[in-house]
Order: structure tokens, then C-alpha cells, then sequence
């Protein structure tokens, strides 16, 4: 376990930390100063990572975030297993968050209890983000969300927000069933692995039905990109909040 007793802070003078440890006891505080930045690693493959509420292998309370004061803080990589966040209030001391779980099959779920972000938001994932529960992105410069080559899926009633900053998703699909709103900022959609997409009722690899779309508030929506494979536009009638 990496651990910062209580009454006690780690100074990095604005450099980089990289902590690679089991699980995190953060009772004192960190500083990485306006430009240094912190990363947790999982001391060992396949370990899972849970933010907020939830525990896992590796463990970061909300309460513990906010003892941290970082540029940038990231956590997880290419070799973690899935990460589940929970109820995370309190990372406006960090200027940038970015959470990794990029091995295969691996997914990155926001589960239980709403989370909220101040700042800059990167979500990279293996197989899928997932939102069992909502997210509101506040002073974001930007919200970027790679699913791999699984889903970013919103379950029924609940919403991805990001309150007039641009929303990037990277995807072989999504599944939407609850909202996403960026206000007066622009989204854009696009496969991670150039496949084909295909707007309203005819299926393709990465389809936005037209029920999707109606679900969907933005300046402006941009889907595909210069490496996407065709685009299929079918019966598409409900782009009024676009």
C-alpha cells in the first residue's frame, strides 16, 4: 500500500509522480504544484481499481482525492482490469483526470451513485464505458471517451453532461437509452477501429438509430471521420435538438 500519514504532504515541486502500489492510504496530503502531475499504477496484472464509493484491489475514496493538488492525476493502464467509479465529488484539485483500463475486455463503469467532474475528463477503455449512473462535467476543457472496441452505453434515465465543453466518443458502438447533453459545445462520434456507421434504422458496426440521435443536445454533431469506413443515412427524423 502506498501511504501519506496524516499531517504529512508529498511535494513533487511540479514534477511527475508515479506510484505503482497494491492499494492507496492517503490520510496526509500530495502536491504536484501547477504543472507536475500523479499517476497510480496496480502492482500486479489484471488488478482491478475502484474510485469513490466502491472498493476494490485498489482503492481511492472520494475523501482521498481530495487531498490531492495535481495538474494532472491519472489512473490505471494497459495492464488493470476493469475500474468502477462511484459517487466521485471532489477532484476539482486536479486540472486534468484521465482513467485507463486498456486491456482487452476491460471496462470502465460509473456505477451507484452520480459522479462529478470540474475539469479536463479522459475515459480509456478496452471494451466499453458504461454509465449505470450519471456524470456531469463541469469547468471541462474537454470530455474524450475511448471505448475500444466495445460500446459507450448510457442506461435509461440517466445522463452524460458536460455543461458546454466538447464531448469526443471513440466507439464500435453506442447504446443509448438515457441523455447526453453538451449544451452549446459540439459532440463528435467516431469508430475506434474504422468501421462502417450507420445513422437511423439500417444496422451497420457502429449504428445511431434515430431514437439515439432524439436523445442527443449539442451545437453540433459530428459523426465518422476521415478513416471511417461508409456511411448509411436511413429514415432519420428526430435531430431537432442538433
Amino acid at each position: 500500500t502506498f501511504t501519506v500519514s496524516t499531517g504529512i504532504t508529498l511535494i513533487s515541486n511540479n514534477s511527475q509522480m508515479i506510484v505503482t502500489a497494491w492499494d492507496v492510504d492517503m490520510q496526509g496530503m500530495t502536491s504536484a504544484g501547477t504543472t507536475g502531475t500523479l499517476a497510480f499504477h496496480g502492482s500486479t496484472v489484471d488488478q482491478t481499481i475502484g474510485l469513490g464509493l466502491t472498493s476494490k484491489d485498489m482503492h481511492i475514496t472520494d475523501t482521498e482525492l481530495s487531498r490531492m493538488s495535481l495538474a494532472g492525476l491519472s489512473i490505471g493502464s494497459s495492464t488493470s482490469s476493469s475500474m468502477v467509479v462511484d459517487g466521485v465529488q471532489d477532484l476539482s484539485s486536479a486540472k486534468a483526470v484521465t482513467l485507463i483500463a486498456t486491456k482487452a475486455a476491460r471496462t470502465v463503469y460509473f456505477n451507484n451513485n452520480e459522479s462529478r467532474f470540474q475539469k479536463s475528463l479522459t475515459v480509456q477503455a478496452g471494451a466499453g464505458v458504461v454509465l449505470s449512473e450519471s456524470i456531469t462535467c463541469k469547468d471541462s476543457a474537454a470530455v474524450t471517451l475511448f471505448g475500444g472496441t466495445g460500446s459507450l452505453t448510457i442506461i435509461a434515465t440517466k445522463s452524460l453532461i458536460t455543461t458546454h465543453h466538447l464531448l469526443t466518443v471513440t466507439a464500435d458502438d453506442i447504446d443509448l437509452l438515457g441523455i447526453v447533453s453538451t449544451g452549446n459545445a459540439n459532440m463528435l462520434i467516431r469508430s475506434s477501429s474504422n468501421l462502417e456507421i450507420a445513422l437511423g434504422a439500417t444496422s451497420k458496426n457502429l449504428q445511431v438509430t434515430d431514437a439515439e440521435l432524439a436523445r442527443i443536445t449539442a451545437q453540433e454533431l459530428k459523426i465518422g471521420s476521415s478513416t471511417s469506413g461508409e456511411i448509411t443515412i436511413d429514415g432519420i427524423t428526430d435531430l431537432s435538438s442538433v
